[in-house]
């Protein structure tokens, strides 16, 4: 697959969950983990940054509180001033194990390879609580972050 365009982005993501089984409304963690690992590997053309954003929180985004596994490839498109955010989030009513494993965020940029950081984020202990507990709601939605 060659470089993509930021404007193909959240296409090529949703086509690789597609790929997995998956539908943006119906994330399973773990297929969607192998889908957006294969997602970061697809170079992106004209961005000043690519970057990514893995994170868990408890959150009430205007509804329910709930625990967000959130999944997110950033695009630096700096001669628009834009940041642009791919996401694929996946939310769980806040089980007690869920909340135990509080707040959790790590970034990454072109300043060490992808695989490493997403090695790094597939050895973390906490997939093993997140597949315990069935998701109530997902999404993938790109935004901007400015």
């Amino acid at each position: 697959m060659g470089a993509m365009l930021v404007t193909d982005a959240e296409r090529t993501l949703l086509g690789l969950l597609r790929e997995e089984g998956q539908r943006r409304d119906g994330l399973e963690p773990a297929r969607a983990w192998k889908a957006f690992r294969r997602f970061m590997n697809v170079p992106v053309a004209g961005v000043a940054e690519d970057a990514m954003l893995y994170e868990y929180l408890i959150a009430e985004f205007g509804g329910p509180r709930r625990f967000v596994l959130s999944l997110c490839r950033q695009f630096d498109l700096e001669e628009e001033r834009t940041l642009l955010q791919l996401r694929c989030e996946i939310a769980y009513d806040p089980a007690p194990a869920l909340e135990a494993l509080g707040r959790y965020h790590q970034w990454w940029s072109e300043e060490c390879p992808v695989g490493e950081a997403l090695d790094a984020i597939e050895r973390r202990s906490e997939w093993a609580v997140i597949a315990a507990h069935a998701p109530v709601e997902s999404t993938v939605f790109l935004e901007d972050a400015c």
